[in-house]
């Protein structure tokens, strides 16, 4: 009874050395070396979540994409983009307008792509947001920039002009300041229709402080405003990624 006993203790100790050192090996061989940069796979197009217009005034929309960066390691200083505006005639839709732009694009962003007083008429079909190819750059040593947003707020104003206003606190919660920040400022209802879209900016904001944004319409919002989005998009210019 007891040589069985340690028979069955000498083949446990042995089990576990034997797989012990197999662990051992893969853990060595498939850990990640302190310093060593990951390897950086070839970048992946740019995803285009959708494309919305919106009414302003009598021959005047607002046009709204909203994108995404879907690569950690890569941005791009210029992309270039076009917004196609389609019209209802007969039972054809037809390209009436074509609105062209550039932007930029940060590792792993998402962001508005905002176009205002854009000619346009009621016959409106559909928008679709296009963009060529980018140049893209690697980098690996990014960190996303710390940037908060306190009381968001839109009110429609009783008497007018302005009939509405959009305000907002923005923190800048980094070690260095931060300049030439567009603000988007993105209003949708219930249904997710796009009501208004505006751009401001932020000159400068010094690191740890904050400053308030408000933008105010000069012409009536008259739909329910359900949604109030106010999205900071930072020039690849400022101190952390050069």
């Amino acid at each position: 009874m007891k040589k069985r006993i340690k028979k069955q203790i000498l083949y446990g100790l042995l089990y576990l050395i034997i797989f012990g050192t197999i662990g051992a090996g893969i853990y060595f061989k498939v850990r990640q070396k302190p310093g060593v940069t990951p390897p950086i796979l070839a970048p992946k197009d740019i995803e285009i979540i959708w494309a919305k217009s919106a009414q302003q005034t009598i021959g005047e929309c607002d046009l709204v994409a909203k994108i995404k960066n879907p690569n950690p390691y890569h941005f791009s200083r210029q992309i270039n983009y076009q917004f196609l505006l389609f019209e209802q005639q007969g039972s054809s839709s037809n390209l009436v307008n074509q609105i062209n732009g550039s932007t930029w694009l940060l590792p792993n962003q998402e962001k508005y792509i905002i176009a205002n007083e854009v000619p346009c008429t009621t016959n409106l079909s559909r928008v679709i947001f296009k963009n060529d190819p980018p140049l893209w750059q690697a980098y690996t040593e990014y960190h996303e920039p710390q940037i908060q947003i306190f009381q968001k707020e839109f009110q429609k104003l009783s008497q007018g002009p302005p009939y509405a206003q959009a305000s907002a606190i923005i923190v800048n919660k980094n070690e260095f300041d931060l300049t030439n920040i567009k603000i988007n400022i993105v209003l949708e209802d219930a249904n997710d229709n796009l009501i208004a879209a505006r751009q401001t900016q932020i000159d400068n904001l010094v690191a740890n402080q904050e400053t308030k944004i408000n933008y105010q319409w000069l012409t009536e919002i008259k739909e329910n405003v359900y949604r109030l989005t106010v999205e900071p998009d930072l020039p690849i210019t400022n101190n952390f990624l050069k």
